[in-house]
């Protein structure tokens, strides 16, 4: 389905018209149409913030930049991230999980400096739960130096949707995310 963006006067490449939290322009940049409120499929938001002083995850949640708007955003297909050259940069990679079979999933991850990963029990991120954390940098692929990196074995239902959520901070760059 073809939408003409010119036909609707709120559809601003910067604003949302369909309310699923991704822009106009991000979703037709990933050939998703902007005003389908479903979610989008394939992809995860990946928001980034600069000049957040400190190494841990929590000096980015307890400051004023983690309500305000990110300074870039961008759309990925992939858990994870391409390498941060910023120093003293923040970063959130969120949306949702729709898994394909019911089972038993585990979850590890892997970041530098610090990085939470965060899984709702439904769609909404209110009733999400802290699952695996880093507490300072891992190489890349490094999934197993601790083993807060690696989540509990968890239950989830085939077509059911899940909010994730990582929350990353990084001091020094090269930073990354890997889930």
């Amino acid at each position: 389905q073809q939408v003409n963006l010119a036909d609707q006067p709120e559809a601003t490449s910067w604003s949302d018209s369909d309310g699923d939290g991704v822009s106009n322009l991000e979703e037709f940049q990933a050939g998703t149409d902007p005003l389908d409120s479903g979610f989008t499929t394939g992809f995860l938001r990946w928001d980034l913030w600069y000049d957040v002083p400190g190494v841990y995850v929590r000096n980015f949640t307890k400051s004023a930049h983690f309500t305000s708007i990110p300074s870039q955003s961008r759309l990925l297909s992939s858990t994870t991230t391409p390498m941060l050259t910023a120093g003293n940069a923040a970063s959130r990679l969120s949306g949702y999980l729709v898994p394909e079979s019911t089972g038993t999933y585990q979850f590890a991850l892997s970041a530098d400096d610090s990085a939470e990963f965060w899984l709702s029990t439904d769609d909404q991120s209110e009733n999400r739960k802290l699952l695996a954390f880093c507490d300072t940098w891992r190489r890349p692929e490094r999934y197993r130096a601790i083993d807060a990196q690696l989540s509990e074995p968890i239950d989830l239902q085939a077509g059911k949707v899940y909010f994730l959520e990582v929350l990353h901070k990084d001091q020094k760059s090269p930073g990354h995310i890997e889930l």
